[in-house]
């Protein structure tokens, strides 16, 4: 577990204490893999030879740049995480991961990458390299709007109305959300 003061409990709290300032490297493959279910069995369902080896070498891509991010962007991994997860139990009705691959699919039909018939299929490496890519990368951008939207209300829960400057200081009793004392 990593220690991030927006989501911080008491039991996240004695955990997050030994890994506070690591980057959240073990964070990010466990949301990764929780996320690769639905998306991985339509994407091998639309898949043949070169193009599962194309979204094998995506998935890889992405677990790579998350990797990295999660050395120089802490913070804004730790949001995509926190996210990452309440899209990882959205695939219990997989609306967002079907729209996400339909888009990935389009890219790669618009590319010329992917044949167009009754049934779709990619079977070109960089079809199935881009098609994973551009679903991963919508998931990922989904992902981060949830876990913006959480830390967003925890802190207007947490919030007490002082301003920067006051809570430092130490003036200021508490407020209500719209700046009125209590």
């Amino acid at each position: 577990m990593v220690y991030d003061p927006d989501f911080a409990a008491d039991f996240i709290d004695k955990l997050g204490e030994r890994s506070a300032g690591r980057p959240p490297v073990r964070a990010w493959m466990l949301v990764c893999a929780g996320n690769l279910i639905v998306p991985g069995f339509f994407g091998t369902m639309l898949t043949r030879e070169g193009g599962r080896l194309g979204m094998v070498l995506g998935v890889l891509v992405v677990l790579w740049l998350g990797r990295r991010a999660c050395r120089h962007a802490r913070e804004a991994v730790l949001t995509v995480v926190y996210g990452g997860w309440v899209v990882a139990v959205l695939q219990i009705f997989p609306l967002l991961q079907v729209a996400a691959g339909f888009c990935g699919v389009g890219a790669a039909v618009q590319t010329g990458r992917a044949m167009r018939s009754d049934y779709t299929h990619i079977d070109d490496v960089f079809g199935g390299l881009l098609a994973t890519l551009v679903t991963g990368g919508l998931l990922i951008v989904v992902a981060a709007v949830f876990g913006l939207i959480g830390r967003l209300a925890v802190r207007l829960c947490r919030w007490d109305g002082r301003g920067p400057a006051e809570a430092k200081a130490g003036r200021g009793g508490a407020r209500s959300f719209f700046g009125r004392p209590q």
